[in-house]
């Protein structure tokens, strides 16, 4: 079984870094400071740049052309930006001997400080929200409770660090862990966290030998092999959603550019003028750059599928570039397949609590049984399907995006199959 490196939680994770463990009841988390005090200082010098302009003090042209009443309120909010960028510090402590939580926010200090305490009905939740990195996405750690407000943990970039941080956060406290980030409800137990797929389905004593059946025109090619199977998975081509994506990175670059194009014009020194323009011209180039790998890479895509009772392998070709991923059987903790039924029970609606026992009629209802708005289906019907994820403690692969649900149940039950045979 694949184990968390406790090491690798003390080190800096997006801003965030586990304190060493002084206390073996108390875990300590400070956020702040490294590559975010590197990104906050040019805000921070553009803006005391800007706010002295008026009075002269840094020789910056004809500043007499503008109001000094434009030139304060717009330097002070880069510099207030930058203050709280390069100078912001938060923390997190977990006490598990007198059950308490205890946040705290500040400038390099604690300067606000805030306390609640654990009930016991808490739970650790992942889940998936659209973010700043290249991928759009940013998978956040939270504890909730019925008694306890939301505390936000923090939201990486990169779903393994997620995970890693969830895990142990759960495991400390002895609390479930909820995950939502493939878009249905992934619930794993204190003590079964590093529990395997295999290790799962013989517990439960599951009956992975029956196979739904075959699906008519499948598009995926399942070749038998003598240990296994190879699934060949084509690509889905440019969609819709590609082309979209591109839109909106093309008009979020056209605003900053028309709104920094005033800022190049400020009576300033060229050398600062083409600095800061070209810092942000940089930074705002990215969703762009992103969409266009994304239209690349759905041009010309594909993903071959190796399993045997030893691993899933899984490699994705797009164009020239492959990446490979392969877990080992016995390290793969959970094979999910998000079906639009389940995508739905999963849908978390504040203040209402979800019913299991619904039983099956036909109309599709939100998790506190009331019926779906049409308008919902009917968009649900045009998203394609997220396809099937395997994911472990060291990595994570997603593949069979936009097969037909069908096609996809029978691909998922095969895979488990040969995964889960001995």
């Amino acid at each position: 079984m694949a184990k968390i490196d406790r090491g690798s939680l003390k080190s800096s994770v997006i801003g965030y870094h586990f304190l060493p463990r002084r206390d073996p009841e108390v875990i300590e988390m400070r956020s702040g400071g490294g590559c975010i005090t590197v990104f906050g200082l040019p805000f921070l010098l553009a803006g005391l740049f800007i706010m002295q302009l008026p009075f002269g003090l840094v020789p910056g042209g004809n500043s007499g052309s503008l109001p000094w009443f434009f030139f304060l309120p717009f330097g002070g909010v880069f510099a207030a930006v930058g203050v709280f960028l390069v100078f912001g510090r938060s923390g997190l402590i977990l006490d598990r001997r007198r059950k308490l939580l205890i946040r705290w926010k500040g400038l390099l200090v604690a300067m606000k400080r805030e306390e609640q305490f654990l009930s016991g009905e808490e739970r650790v939740v992942i889940q998936r929200d659209s973010g700043d990195s290249d991928s759009g996405l940013t998978y956040p750690v939270k504890l909730e409770g019925n008694q306890l407000k939301t505390v936000d943990i923090f939201s990486p970039a990169n779903y393994q660090e997620a995970r890693r941080v969830a895990e142990e956060i759960a495991r400390f406290l002895s609390r479930p862990l909820e995950d939502f980030s493939t878009g249905v409800k992934v619930l794993r137990e204190p003590d079964k966290l590093d529990e395997s797929l295999r290790e799962r389905i013989a517990r439960t004593k599951e009956d992975t030998s029956f196979l739904p059946a075959v699906p008519f025109q499948m598009k995926t090619k399942v070749t038998e092999t003598a240990e296994g199977v190879i699934l060949e998975i084509p690509g889905g081509g440019i969609t819709v959603s590609l082309w979209l994506q591109m839109g909106m990175a093309l008009v979020f670059l056209g605003i900053i550019l028309y709104f920094f194009s005033g800022f190049l014009k400020l009576p300033t020194p060229p050398v600062f003028r083409y600095l800061f323009g070209g810092f942000f011209l940089i930074l705002s180039s990215v969703p762009l750059l992103a969409a266009l790998r994304y239209l690349r890479r759905g041009a010309r895509s594909s993903t071959r599928v190796t399993v045997t009772p030893a691993f899933l392998r899984v490699e994705e070709r797009a164009g020239r570039k492959n990446k490979v991923t392969e877990i080992p059987a016995d390290e793969l903790e959970e094979l999910d397949l998000p079906t639009q039924r389940e995508m739905t029970r999963s849908i978390r609606i504040p203040g209402k609590f979800p019913k299991y026992d619904l039983p099956e009629s036909g109309v599709p209802r939100l998790p506190d049984g009331r019926p779906m708005p049409k308008i919902f289906v009917s968009l649900m019907k045009l998203a394609k399907s997220a396809g099937i994820i395997a994911r472990s403690d060291a990595a994570w692969v997603q593949f069979g995006s936009g097969l037909p649900e069908d096609e996809l149940k029978y691909l998922h039950a095969l895979i488990k199959k040969i995964l889960t045979r001995r």
